[in-house]
């Protein structure tokens, strides 16, 4: 036996949830299948016994309304004509009542000087099996950027955004018991600062390449990326260091990336300081 549907099955106390079974050919038909569940939880299949191997068995998990919130285990015993008995164990999770709504939503709404490539992120509202979550240029999202669904609590936008510009995302806390509002936030991506020095990268020289770039604007800096596009082959000679000029204050932004039997061509990527990929675990990049 091998469950051939998502784990664990969620179910709303009152409810149910659906698992798929393989009935594998190592059987002799015809094979009985018997359960073993936790209080209050039933099992009734749409195929007992099955006669035809292999096959897939679609299990109906009925949850009573008296059951609590929490994980349990649901065992499926298959025993064929031989007396072979083989068991699954499947994971059931309960939910009671409708999921809490999120919060510390990142980015908030009205944030401004965000970076190019965010992670939007939140805090949980408990009570929660996923996530929906979109981004687009328009609040109506309409050709969504990002449109998933996911268990953890934070994603990351697929492509780099543009500078200067308006986005909104959207986030629905989802349980079988039911889905919160939609809540949906706006934020503004930050300016943008472009340097394209346009000349080769010496090879076997120690002082490597020097390129400026001087921002006229004025501020502190609350949020960082740094957008790299370096046509160079065997990117794992290279390191890059970004250096404050009036400070000396500088940090590596990538060194040897894939290391130095790195032969890939180029790099284009995005480094970012919320960013938690290290640009050195890829090759090429």
């Amino acid at each position: 036996l091998a469950l051939s549907s998502p784990s664990p099955v969620t179910a709303c106390a009152d409810g149910s949830g659906t698992a798929e079974i393989s009935v594998g050919a190592a059987f002799v038909a015809d094979v009985t299948l018997t359960v073993g569940a936790p209080t209050g939880v039933t099992v009734t299949f749409d195929t007992n016994p099955v006669s035809t191997l292999p096959s897939t068995v679609t299990a109906t998990i009925n949850v009573d309304a008296g059951v609590a919130a929490g994980d349990y285990s649901v065992t499926i015993t298959g025993t064929d004509s031989t007396a072979q008995v083989n068991d699954l164990v499947i994971p059931l999770t309960v939910f009671a009542g409708t999921p809490g709504d999120p919060t510390d939503a990142s980015p908030a709404n009205g944030a401004v000087d965000v970076g190019l490539a965010p992670i939007l992120s939140w805090t949980t509202g408990g009570n929660t099996a996923s996530y929906s979550v979109m981004l687009a240029d328009n609040d109506t999202f309409t050709n969504p950027i990002l449109d998933v669904t996911t268990a953890n609590t934070s994603v990351a936008s697929p492509v780099a955004l543009n500078p200067e510009s308006q986005y909104w995302w959207s986030l629905t806390a989802n349980s079988p018991c039911g889905a919160t509002t939609q809540q949906v936030y706006m934020f503004t991506t930050a300016q943008v600062f472009c340097e394209s020095p346009g000349v080769g990268i010496p090879d076997n020289d120690p002082a490597g390449l020097d390129s400026s770039m001087g921002i006229s604007s004025f501020g502190t800096i609350t949020n960082l990326d740094v957008g790299l596009d370096i046509s160079h082959t065997w990117v794992g000679d290279l390191t890059i260091t970004l250096t404050h000029e009036d400070t000396g204050t500088s940090v590596v932004l990538a060194d040897r990336v894939g290391g130095s039997s790195c032969g890939g061509d180029d790099i284009n990527a995005t480094l970012s300081d919320s960013g938690t990929t290290p640009i050195g675990s890829a090759c090429p990049v």
